[in-house]
């Protein structure tokens, strides 16, 4: 090919992009509700395209804040058990909708039908100790006790674990801590046989769901949780009973207090894995799904069915660390006394229902068809006092706040979504559901996604989740919005304390942010106010019990001061996001990241894998990082009165959290496409560095074959293709404009 043929065709590809750009621009004036087309926006003249926004709206942002507001809509979300596929959560999805639309939102219902999980209505579930001849010693209660003054709402459902298969099994008990990985491990290095055995194990630390897979994996028949008062409380006390007052005194968990939860392992509607449960959507039979549900019955209780319980237990005493805060002498099992045994029966049974997210929209007037996306969910196992009705009134409060400063004129320049998502309890699935059916533009169109759900789970401390992407934008909304504690102080200046920044955790899953980042993509966020440093302690003691009512709220937040924080910050977050000419996020904080990954990466599997391959994710790691340096120092200097310069800038940005994106998914769980923001599957709630290498080490670590090290060789060799991939040097450097 000759040099003009070379010099032609560049001039055509030049030609090409400045075409696909204006005609991006012009598509900025055409409309549907959402989408890549979305926008009936005003007509924009040109200086319009290049304008900064309006930091001063900063203010006018937190003046609008309503807190009467705010409680009346607590009340109503609470006001009734809010179960998916319930009618009562169908009442819950027309009144978000209503909201919407009173605030001067565009707004919809998008309903999914999906497969659910209940008791067999009629049947209740239990453990139960049992006598050589069968006869019931001592059985468990299936519904907490009321306290005083307290009525119950027909609606309440008895407590089960969602997704468990029914079962009706006698065996012997072995209890296994917090029943982690390395819980199990302990009690295969003891001696203690878990095969054919039913497993007792503490909730806390990590995803039930996780617990009962690990039992599963060493031989359990059957799984009982239960909700150790050293985790949920109440704490020790100088009182004549030894303990402090529970609920309704305190927000202590009561002793019949029972969480509920799923134990599904993948997320999403289970009958339409990767596609969205829609009429035409061919479904998995009920032989098909076998194989990606649970296996064993589990079943939860409360602590004073566990005293009754592991009171029973003989065997040697367990080790000081596994000892909870029950009046009793822990014990490994699995012996019970008088030769006596667990029978354990569990009747839930699976049904196709509908469900309904609601969507409300702001369209942005300068870039309408780039989406900032905030999300909650309505659903609850029961009346959802923290989880999630004080995530919900932050959503519908800074929606009504957007409303109303659409009043004041104002727009603004990238479109605003509100998500109200139904049957997360579930496995994510209203979400999930939203998400496959618009993954198409939400991997080219979403900027970011803002997880608000259980919001305010506590008054102490503010915690984070986020990809480095968005950690910056978050530190700055914090640094405008005043502490609730301290007013005369900044949420960060007291979030940090004594360090240069405060401390943040790794994406992870356990809420609705897990579709759009480890499946599209998309940079996602996730905060809260808990009660404690540690994230996997930052639930209330009285989460997913029926006494996670509306007067939880009023322990944690009265005067909703907290809720307000939330708002201001998250809502400040959103309009930074939103509304700034230049999109804030941090490429530059994704390499820090990347490098304390590889490091970590190099000190676990170094020496186990052949050098070039270790190697090719550290150079590679390097070579995104000098990518990085160039597209900072590059666009530094852009033209900030061409438009064309200043979406080319944002689009690099926004592509570099798809890059690392594989269409193979993560080893052995490939509905995760993410290669570095992909829960963990040791503890679904938290998230590793390099998830699928941290996946196939922890194989590596407990069988050490060859075939163990080439997986993890072929996983480092994705991941270096990652960083040395074309697509991704291109996403985070310039072009020619």
């Amino acid at each position: 090919m000759s040099f003009h043929n070379h010099k032609g065709m560049g001039v055509a590809a030049l030609v090409a992009v400045l075409v696909f750009v204006l005609g991006i621009l012009i598509g900025f004036f055409s409309k549907t509700f959402y989408g890549p087309n979305s926008g009936a926006c005003p007509s924009a003249k040109l200086d319009q395209l290049t304008k900064e926004a309006d930091h001063g709206i900063t203010d006018t942002l937190q003046g609008l804040i309503d807190v009467q507001h705010m409680d009346n809509v607590y009340r109503e979300l609470t006001s009734k058990p809010r179960l998916a596929g319930t009618d009562s959560q169908r009442e819950s999805a027309d009144y978000v909708h209503n909201l919407f639309k009173e605030y001067g939102l565009a707004s919809q219902i998008e309903t999914y039908d999906v497969f659910l999980s209940y008791p067999v209505e009629g049947q209740n579930n239990y453990a139960a100790v049992i006598d050589e001849d069968e006869n019931v010693q001592y059985r468990t209660v299936s519904l907490e006790e009321l306290t005083r003054e307290d009525t119950r709402h027909p609606d309440e459902i008895q407590a089960f674990n969602a997704f468990s298969p029914s079962g009706d099994v006698i065996a012997d008990l072995v209890y296994a801590n917090y029943g982690r990985a390395e819980d199990f491990d302990k009690l295969h290095e003891l001696g203690i046989n878990c095969s054919g055995k039913i497993v007792i194990a503490r909730y806390g630390k990590i995803f039930r769901g996780n617990k009962v897979l690990f039992a599963h994996q060493a031989g359990c028949v059957g799984v009982i949780l239960y909700s150790d008062p050293a985790d949920y409380g109440p704490p020790p006390s100088n009182s004549t009973s030894g303990m402090a007052d529970p609920y309704p005194d305190t927000w202590w968990l009561p002793e019949t207090g029972i969480q509920r939860g799923n134990i599904i392992m993948t997320k999403g509607d289970q009958a339409t894995p990767g596609y969205p449960a829609l009429w035409y959507t061919q479904r998995l039979s009920e032989e098909e799904l076998k194989d990606k549900l649970p296996v064993i019955p589990c079943h939860p209780i409360g602590y004073r069915d566990a005293f009754n319980i592991l009171g029973e237990m003989e065997g040697d005493e367990v080790l000081p660390e596994w000892r909870g805060n029950l009046n009793i002498t822990y014990r490994f099992g699995p012996r019970l006394r008088g030769n006596r045994k667990i029978k354990l029966v569990v009747n839930n049974e699976n049904r196709t229902v509908p469900i309904h997210n609601v969507i409300g929209q702001i369209t942005g007037a300068i870039e309408p068809d780039r989406y900032v996306i905030f999300g909650n969910h309505r659903d609850a196992w029961i009346y959802g006092g923290a989880d999630p009705a004080s995530g919900g009134i932050v959503l519908i409060e800074i929606a009504r706040i957007f409303g109303k400063l659409l009043e004041t004129g104002w727009r603004p320049r990238r479109t605003l979504l509100f998500c109200s998502w139904d049957a997360e309890e579930y496995g994510l699935v209203g979400s999930y559901e939203w998400v496959e059916d618009n993954l198409k533009w939400l991997t080219s169109n979403a900027v970011a996604y803002i997880n608000i759900d259980s919001a305010v789970s506590g008054n102490r401390t503010l915690r984070l989740k986020t990809v480095p992407l968005l950690q910056q934008v978050f530190f700055d909304a914090a640094k405008q919005v005043p502490d609730p504690h301290i007013t005369s102080q900044s949420v960060f200046d007291v979030w940090r304390g004594e360090l240069d920044k405060p401390r943040t955790y790794r994406i992870g899953s356990g809420s609705d942010h897990t579709p759009f980042v480890a499946n599209a993509g998309v940079p996602s966020l996730y905060a809260k106010f808990a009660k404690t440093d540690d994230w996997e302690s930052t639930g209330t003691p009285l989460y997913h019990t029926r006494y996670e009512t509306t007067t939880l709220l009023m322990m944690i937040d009265p005067g909703y001061k907290i809720s307000s924080t939330m708002v201001g910050l998250l809502a400040e977050t959103g309009r930074r996001l939103s509304d700034s000419l230049i999109l804030p996020l941090g490429v530059g904080d994704y390499v820090k990241d990347l490098r304390e990954s590889v490091n970590s990466l190099n000190t676990s599997v170094f020496g186990i894998v052949e050098e070039k391959y270790l190697n090719g994710v550290i150079m590679g790691s390097e070579a995104l990082a000098e990518a990085v340096d160039k597209f900072e120092k590059t666009a530094e200097e852009t033209d900030m009165q061409n438009p064309i310069a200043i979406r080319n800038v944002n689009d690099k940005m926004m592509a570099v959290e798809r890059a690392f994106l594989d269409i193979n998914g993560i080893p052995y769980r490939p509905h995760y496409k993410h290669l570095l923001h992909t829960p963990s599957a040791t503890n679904h709630y938290g998230g590793q560095g390099f998830p699928g290498a941290e996946d196939l080490f922890f194989r590596w670590n407990h069988n050490k074959t060859q075939s163990a090290a080439r997986e993890l060789e072929g996983h480092l060799s994705v991941l270096a293709h990652a960083f040395f991939s074309k697509f991704i040097t291109v996403a985070a450097t310039m072009i020619l404009y």
